[in-house]
């Protein structure tokens, strides 16, 4: 009978992690089955059981996502996300792990599909194509301060669906724009570019906590907002800046004013989304509001 059982796990931990959480009526994980390179996307945790959290890992990366009661149940919402020029097309798997009592892993598998994107020629004085010793010394301090900010792992959520238009104005460039500068191909754009008058205020997609703020070589006066979760909003080449570090910002409040700061060809405003340290497309979790009329 011992051995009967025995068998009868052993099979069942060999079922794809999708057949498994479906079938598991105390514990669900709810994903999409497939997604574009490089849109974000939800996932739920719903159990009957008493847990306060779960562990979730994708992509090499972990986060203790906490559980909310309601009515008979407890749940959780994470956003993740893939990263163009970085993570591969492909089937991928989500990781969700009981932290109390029988430790469990629940599987889901997910198909990342390819996404053409277009592409645009530029040709720029070599001075601002190539980085001298001292810019590349400030670009590697600039880098190190931007990862941590994106690191940033806080558990309370204060992001909600849809996020808010940071500003209104004409979308000049898209997510996963390829750049090539003189012939020579460069890392694909990781956000949106909306073309604003300098001086248009700026204001934060949804509230959350400053984690950073300053101007770097690139992305000129910037700053950087958790929202809870893994999800950091950015907004680049500001020409001034009207939040501290710390901060706590509501929804829809103004944070700086547009301009073409940093590396930049004219004022305008770039701005991105990080889920999870994966820089993702925003226009996803945007696109049920008009850009021209932001709330």
């Amino acid at each position: 009978m011992r051995a009967n059982l025995l068998l009868i796990l052993a099979c069942l931990l060999l079922l794809p992690g999708n057949v498994l959480a479906r079938q598991s009526a105390s514990f669900q994980v709810s994903a999409p089955d497939r997604v574009a390179i490089g849109d974000p996307f939800s996932v739920w945790v719903r159990t009957e059981q008493s847990l306060s959290a779960v562990e979730i890992s994708w992509l090499g990366e972990d986060f203790r996502l906490p559980l909310q009661q309601s009515r008979e149940s407890r749940h959780g919402e994470i956003i993740l996300g893939t990263q163009v020029g970085e993570d591969e097309p492909g089937t991928h798997w989500i990781g969700v792990r009981t932290l109390e009592g029988v430790s469990l892993v629940h599987k889901w598998k997910i198909r990342v599909e390819s996404k053409d994107f277009p592409s645009q020629h530029l040709t720029l004085p070599e001075e601002s194509v190539t980085l001298s010793h001292s810019q590349l010394k400030r670009y590697r301090k600039d880098k190190s301060a931007i990862r941590a900010a994106l690191n940033t792992r806080s558990a309370k959520r204060f992001w909600s669906h849809p996020l808010r238009w940071p500003a209104q104005g004409d979308i000049t460039s898209t997510y996963g724009l390829g750049r090539i500068l003189n012939d020579k191909p460069r890392s694909p754009h990781t956000g949106i570019d909306l073309a604003l008058p300098s001086g248009t205020p700026v204001r934060a997609t949804e509230a959350g906590r400053v984690v950073l703020t300053g101007e770097f070589l690139f992305e000129g006066r910037a700053v950087f907002i958790d929202h809870g979760r893994g999800l950091i909003s950015m907004y680049f080449h500001l020409a001034s800046i009207g939040v501290k570090e710390g901060q706590l910002v509501k929804r829809g409040e103004v944070i700086g004013r547009s301009g073409g700061s940093g590396r930049s060809t004219g004022a305008h405003l770039h701005f991105g989304l990080s889920a999870l340290d994966r820089l993702v497309n925003p226009l996803p979790l945007l696109r049920n509001q008009d850009a021209a009329r932001a709330d």
